[in-house]
């Protein structure tokens, strides 16, 4: 896989590729031609399926394999001329389409780049992330089959490695969800990594963690500092850093953010209760904007930190038994509902395209309608009739 962001690649990196004599590898190879016949689409999605189901990896269109004198592939770079490419937007639109149908279940994250200035045109980068919902099957063509790719190139899974590859998928979701357990158990019994003023207060929760397996490291200490941690909300007189037994710790009376050396994070604040009609309550906006922040603190620190997605992103409050949640304080329904648990676990979220493309309090919507649901409330109030973040329900 080529080291810059696709979408930065240009024509001296590929000039580059080839003065290197680039080998193809498990996460790159090399094509001379694109073509839509059966047999080639049939190849393509075998190709795409199969860089999936193993690490990820890029597939150069327009980038032909070295040959010696008698047309054997060498198994590096040895020419880019490109391929005819009138109109990129077509030509991608025309890929994702063959490839949502031709291969299940889908693929997320695919990524398309042209690099003009070729002989013959442009050459095409396909990008295939590892895939967190492997394995994937194509099925187009009279046989479907799985294929994963190793150091030779992609192979046909038998059915040992078939169960293999479903039995590792599940068994890193349950790894997210028992980490996160454990952590809320932690924060439920007081056992902070930081002094903050829990009081009387509903504490707050949230974690980001890297998906795959393999983006999971031991991050250095250099590297930690690196992020410029902060805390989800702030007191307004600084805060401090230090690092603890699990990794990176910034905090202050109020809140912490937690960058473990494995590369997921923890951001936890507090929101105080008030008596309304003899009736615990907090303001859900509060915790809105607090989960927001710490969602953003902890995807810059995990970014910064050159972890790719896709990221796991989980919320829990705790201490709500018997608390309502409100608008603001001139607004208390006459017949309050209140949070009948002491911890609520809004439902996991996943975020698949790049950071940078995502608006973060439109993708927490989902967790924050449940949040105010559990208090009786139909959808959150911070957002219009079409989804839309106002932040405007105090």
């Amino acid at each position: 896989m080529l080291t810059k962001d696709i979408h930065q690649i240009t024509k001296a990196d590929i000039d580059e590729l080839i003065l290197d004599q680039r080998e193809e590898s498990k996460t790159l190879e090399f094509k001379r031609e694109l073509n839509f016949n059966d047999s080639a689409k049939r190849e393509l999605a075998c190709d795409i399926a199969s860089f999936a189901n193993a690490s990820g990896g890029d597939l150069l269109f327009g980038v032909d394999e070295q040959r010696d004198a008698e047309g054997k592939r060498l198994g590096y770079a040895g020419k880019a001329n490109g391929i005819s490419c009138q109109n990129f937007d077509e030509l991608r639109q025309r890929l994702e389409n063959f490839l949502r149908d031709a291969i299940e279940p889908p693929i997320p994250g695919l990524a398309f780049q042209e690099v003009a200035g070729f002989e013959d045109g442009s050459v095409v980068i396909v990008r295939i992330p590892e895939s967190w919902i492997a394995p994937h099957l194509v099925k187009y063509g009279n046989k479907p089959q799985f294929y994963a790719r190793n150091t030779g190139g992609k192979f046909a899974l038998d059915s040992h490695e078939i169960r293999a590859a479903f039995l590792a998928n599940d068994g890193r979701a349950k790894q997210l969800l028992d980490f996160c357990d454990r952590r809320v158990g932690l924060i439920t019994a007081a056992e902070l990594p930081a002094k903050i003023d829990t009081d009387d207060r509903i504490k707050i929760a949230t974690h980001v963690l890297p998906v795959l397996r393999r983006t999971e490291r031991t991050l250095s200490a250099s590297q930690m500092v690196s992020t410029d941690l902060s805390v989800p909300m702030r007191s307004g007189v600084g805060w401090n850093h230090r690092f603890n037994l699990d990794g990176y710790l910034a905090y202050d009376g109020l809140s912490y953010s937690l960058l473990f050396r494995s590369g997921g994070t923890e951001a936890v604040f507090t929101t105080p209760t008030l008596t309304m009609e003899n009736v615990s309550a907090f303001y859900g906006s509060r915790v809105e904007q607090g989960v927001i922040d710490s969602t953003i603190i902890c995807l810059k620190a995990i970014r910064k930190c050159e972890i790719p997605g896709p990221y796991s992103v989980h919320v829990a409050l705790v201490n709500t038994k018997g608390t309502r949640i409100v608008q603001h304080k001139d607004y208390f329904p006459r017949e309050p509902h209140t949070i009948d648990r002491s911890v609520v676990i809004l439902p996991q979220l996943l975020l698949e395209e790049p950071v940078g493309n995502i608006n973060i309090p439109e993708f927490l919507k989902p967790a924050f309608d449940v949040l105010w649901q559990a208090s009786g409330w139909q959808s959150s109030p911070s957002y219009d009739d079409q989804g839309k973040w106002t932040g405007r329900n105090n």
